[in-house]
């Protein structure tokens, strides 16, 4: 096998991913909302146990409708807590996509944020319809620089070829033309291209939640990891390098090793930094 075909670009272009519609129903739920509303929701939100509500809601997990039939229940429940906090669509998404929250990076990176192409993106599409705008951020953010980049290094490790139909310069210029009804119905994203699959393949193939490829990081933290993390995270290499706030991340790595709280992604990023930086700048 020499080449293959990808179908990267299907959710940045037909709104595949459900943090697009949740945002928007949030968004349009929050400005009907006064603050101190939103608030004291949040406050009572965070202080009920995520296992206890884990516990719950997985019963009825497979009865609810598709757009809240969510893998990585723990990560989500934060996230639903953390947009309370929030109200403008640039806030509320940046809570859904960002591992984190503006004020903490601030503090974990001794400083004032600059601003980024994240901002930029959402001053470009001021008055576009809410799914277009939040494709458009990972259309030019999250896409290229990890999903593409991802495939791009897995592929050529292996001498693989790997094609990307759907980011046809044609396609996307149709796509973008499109109007959001045609991308996403009655709960579901991707309307025009199950339309376009069901004349093909049986819809039991297609129509089921989505599902990701993530691996069991926040176990390996707590458990065969946990001396590594510990080690090019701890406080001294941290100090030393001078980088990163290691009061902040010492914080992160207490909740996560005593199972307070689900820190995986944020200590897998700075895992793989210190990792990097070992290999390539000491």
């Amino acid at each position: 096998m020499t080449v293959a075909l990808s179908g990267d670009g299907g959710d940045e272009q037909f709104a595949g991913y459900v943090r697009y519609w949740s945002t928007r129903a949030m968004a349009g739920a929050f400005q009907r909302l006064p603050e101190w509303f939103r608030n004291s929701m949040g406050c009572a939100l965070e202080r009920i146990p995520v296992s206890w509500v884990e516990k719950c809601y997985m019963p009825w997990r497979s009865f609810l409708p598709q757009q809240f039939n969510v893998a990585n229940f723990p990560d989500k429940w934060k996230k639903l807590v953390e947009l309370f906090q929030g109200g403008d669509i640039q806030s509320l998404y940046r809570m859904a996509i960002h591992l984190w929250p503006k004020e903490m990076l601030s503090e974990l990176l001794h400083g004032e944020l600059v601003s980024s192409q994240y901002e930029e993106i959402f001053r470009e599409t001021e008055g576009w319809p809410v799914l277009s705008r939040l494709m458009r951020v990972d259309q030019k953010t999250y896409l290229p620089d990890a999903m593409l980049t991802k495939v791009d290094r897995a592929s050529m490790a292996v001498s693989l070829e790997v094609r990307v139909p759907l980011l046809d310069h044609r396609v996307v210029e149709f796509t973008s033309c499109l109007p959001d009804h045609l991308k996403y119905q009655r709960g579901k994203g991707k309307y025009l291209l199950r339309r376009l699959l069901s004349r093909y393949v049986p819809e039991a193939l297609f129509e089921r939640p989505k599902m990701g490829f993530g691996v069991p990081i926040e176990k390996w933290f707590r458990g065969e990891l946990k001396e590594m993390v510990s080690d090019y995270l701890s406080a001294s290499r941290l100090k030393r390098e001078g980088l990163f706030d290691s009061v902040c991340v010492e914080t992160q790595l207490r909740e996560h090793f005593s199972d307070s709280a689900n820190h995986c992604y944020r200590l897998w990023a700075l895992l793989m930094w210190e990792m990097w930086r070992e290999r390539w700048l000491d």
